[in-house]
């Protein structure tokens, strides 16, 4: 048995915190009140390593940058002997620590089941819907009517932030109108009600207000739930293993950690599940950032430089060290020099150009260092780092002309995004003199993609009133800004929130500019 499993089996028996004791007795209480008051209880409930229930309903236990699975779990303990033809639940989750990567349909539903669906209300809401029969079909068998077990299973991304390490963030049932977390009986006669028991009332939602109801459909109170988690375990392995194939810190990973600066994501495709990316295997200290630095130990680790102990101690801190980096064209080259008074250990540069052939990028320092250089779409990547098979190189502290790369033509080019670390791996804060770039229109935030925050620049070619807007990808604008600058570069902050404060759930959204009679949009990754 590896360390892994070990650790699961281990921390499935109970709770990391003391919030998860006080749910059992909550749903130990909702469980005593379903027997004897209500015919049926819905629960969030953990999924063992054959996606089948773990009864009585328990926490579901995931590493950090894990998958975490739960189930909807239906039981008819007795009311309504002829069961029901519909079902409507609403879903909340914590969308800062998990977020939803799959509905799938439960084997709780018989085949009969005609129709199930599930959609996504509001980031952090999922609402699950299903028919037993729909009109002008043949009706099903009577035992179709009365589920029983697993009517969904739901597949959260959980954070890879090791210092939400112990949380258990709630997966439950919320309530904003009357239509939410109900079910209707097979005849259409009664539309079964929350209890209160186990439901998160949103904001306006009044129960004795929606079982006044009226028509020829009875309300009645008559269903407990009982909310679940996932909490977030402790690993005590190394970073490392970016391929996943359970080997950490071999240059395989190395390869793919530096071809990700290169391609970015897409490089993972073919890892496939269980994660859809390796973030926790590359945030080798543990702070939510995949960055350079992450590389640099990653490279010292594979070399025995200095070995990782568990994951999220701390690296060495940020360097009080500053290094100043110019730059500039001249002789049919981009020419970058250095200037630091601490040894540098890893250095990831992105311009963008337009106009110029970028040819191969050459390191003119002999200090132990590789660079790869990848120019695409209009972006030249570059990046500086220990030659793996040494992993001793740096580049010493001082000024040095660092790397040149040919250009062809005659173009515009500007400094995108930049990071630099020391020798042992803390953050360097870098000084820039950039040339002057002359490209108009909407420029590619950066990073890209992010978690907390990103950046949004674009230039001005004269005085103009602009407006910024974030669409999702269903084309829902969720975020605006507006104004009025004189020509040249404007940056807008952004943090993920819609205009009203939310926080948005991760995944592609569009900036979209209008500004000096042109429109431009570039795609943007939100990841959590």
């Amino acid at each position: 048995m590896d360390q892994r499993e070990f650790l699961r089996r281990r921390e499935s028996r109970g709770c990391l915190i003391v919030g998860c004791l006080v749910a059992f007795l909550v749903l130990g209480a909702a469980g005593s009140a379903a027997a004897s008051d209500a015919p049926y209880r819905v629960c969030i409930v953990g999924l063992d390593a054959n996606d089948q229930p773990v009864l009585p309903p328990d926490y579901t236990h995931a590493f950090a940058g894990e998958l975490g699975k739960v189930g909807v779990w239906i039981d008819p303990i007795g009311g309504s002997a002829q069961g029901i033809q519909r079902f409507e639940l609403l879903l909340c989750y914590d969308i800062n620590l998990l977020a939803c990567m799959a509905v799938k349909r439960g084997a709780g539903l018989a085949s009969g089941w005609e129709y199930f669906t599930y959609r996504y209300d509001q980031p952090g809401q999922i609402r699950l819907i299903g028919v037993a029969d729909l009109p002008g079909g043949v009706p099903p068998n009577a035992d179709v009517f009365n589920p029983r077990g697993l009517i969904a299973r739901i597949e959260f991304y959980v954070t890879p932030d090791a210092s939400m390490m112990g949380l258990c963030p709630h997966v439950s049932f919320c309530s904003y109108t009357c239509s939410d977390n109900v079910l209707l009986s097979r005849e259409g006669d009664s539309l079964y009600l929350p209890t209160g028991t186990g439901l998160t009332p949103g904001s306006g939602y009044d129960l004795n207000a929606c079982l006044q109801g009226g028509g020829p459909v009875a309300p009645v109170a008559s269903v407990d739930f009982c909310p679940g988690a996932i909490c977030i375990n402790p690993s005590y392995l190394p970073c490392g293993d970016v391929n996943l194939n359970g080997i950490h810190g071999e240059i395989a990973d190395i390869i793919l950690f530096c071809n990700y600066f290169m391609y970015g994501p897409t490089v993972f495709e073919p890892i496939g599940p269980p994660w859809p990316y390796p973030w926790y295997e590359m945030d080798c200290d543990g702070d939510g950032h995949v960055g350079v630095s992450d590389l640099v130990t990653m490279i010292r680790m594979f070399l025995g430089g200095f070995p990782l102990g568990p994951a999220g101690s701390p690296k060495p801190a940020p360097s009080a060290n500053s290094t100043e980096l110019t730059w500039n064209v001249s002789g049919g080259a981009l020419r970058v020099r250095t200037t630091s008074a601490a040894d540098i250990g890893g250095l990831r540069l992105t311009y963008r150009y337009s106009g110029y052939e970028a040819g191969d990028a050459s390191l003119h320092t002999e200090s132990g260092m590789s660079i790869q250089s990848v120019a695409t779409e209009g972006e030249l990547r570059l990046l500086v780092y220990p030659d793996p098979t040494t992993g001793h190189g740096m580049v010493p502290a001082g000024s040095h002309d660092l790397v040149t790369v040919p250009l062809k033509g005659n173009g515009t080019i500007e400094l995108a995004d930049q990071e630099a670390c020391d020798y042992a791996g803390g953050s360097l804060a870098l000084q820039t003199a950039q040339g002057t770039p002359r490209e108009y229109g909407l420029l590619q935030n950066y990073p890209n993609p992010f978690n907390a925050g990103t950046v949004i620049p674009f230039r001005l070619e004269r005085d103009s009133e602009w407006k910024l807007a974030i669409h999702n990808v269903a084309g829902q604008v969720v975020r605006t800004f507006d104004g009025r600058d004189a020509a040249g570069l404007v940056q807008v902050a952004w943090d993920g929130t819609t205009s009203t404060g939310a926080a948005l759930a991760s995944g592609v959204y569009f900036s979209r500019l209008e500004a000096g009679g042109t429109m431009s949009s570039r795609r943007i990754v939100l990841m959590k």
